[in-house]
């Protein structure tokens, strides 16, 4: 039995490393990999004890409740260049270019909140507040989503607020 031991705890040893390092590979494949677009958004400053400063994101969807039944959201990019939910289903999509919803009964965009940098978001609140326009730009790849980077009147908000 004790020949056995050490084997075991390095094989457990070696998977909770990897199970993290694939998940975080995951991420990083689709930044790089990923299709980008823009989507327009309606930013909010919350405050949560544990997760501490984050923007969190509320889109407008052009399709009624009724129409978002499904767990595959595809999307098209308009004349603005921004992406805009177009349909709600259950099938997925193939050579379209789409969102996978958390829930298969009802389509909601997964990505709800940005983290940043403490300072920074209670300023970015603060300009929104006063009218200033706000998009994220997405990056997906296959049924993966990861948002890239928050956008405030054109410029990336971290340097907008730095200023």
């Amino acid at each position: 039995m004790k020949k056995y031991l050490l084997p075991l705890l390095i094989v457990v040893f070696v998977m909770q490393l990897l199970v993290p390092a694939y998940m975080i590979w995951e991420k990083y494949d689709v930044l790089r990999t990923g299709e980008e677009v823009k989507i327009k958004v309606r930013p909010i400053d919350p405050y949560d004890a544990f997760r501490g400063r984050y923007v969190a994101l509320g889109y407008d969807y052009a399709l009624d409740y009724s129409e978002r039944r499904g767990q595959y959201g595809i999307l098209a990019i308009g004349a603005d260049g921004f992406a805009k939910l177009v349909r709600v289903t259950d099938e997925k999509p193939v050579g379209r270019l789409y969102l996978t919803g958390e829930d298969d009964t009802y389509f909601q965009i997964p990505m709800d909140r940005y983290y940043m940098e403490e300072s920074l978001a209670p300023k970015a609140e603060r300009k929104l507040s006063e009218g200033a326009q706000a998009y994220i730009t997405v990056r997906i790849k296959n049924e993966k989503a990861v948002i890239s980077r928050l956008y405030i009147n054109g410029v990336p908000a971290e340097d907008y607020l730095s200023e």
